[in-house]
């Protein structure tokens, strides 16, 4: 199972989190994060939806 990005940013995991949001194609309702895919997001949805 993939982490989401607030799990990582806890942990003070910025290279991951750079990696996985790099493209930004979602966009985590909740907290504004970005990520490259769906599974990284607590509440995502596509840019392209907005």
């Amino acid at each position: 199972m993939a982490k989401k990005l607030c799990k990582l940013a806890k942990n003070d995991r910025l290279d991951k989190i750079a990696e996985r949001a790099r493209s930004g194609d979602y966009i985590c309702s909740k907290c504004g994060r970005t990520a490259s895919k769906k599974k990284y997001l607590c509440k995502a949805v596509a840019v392209e939806d907005l």
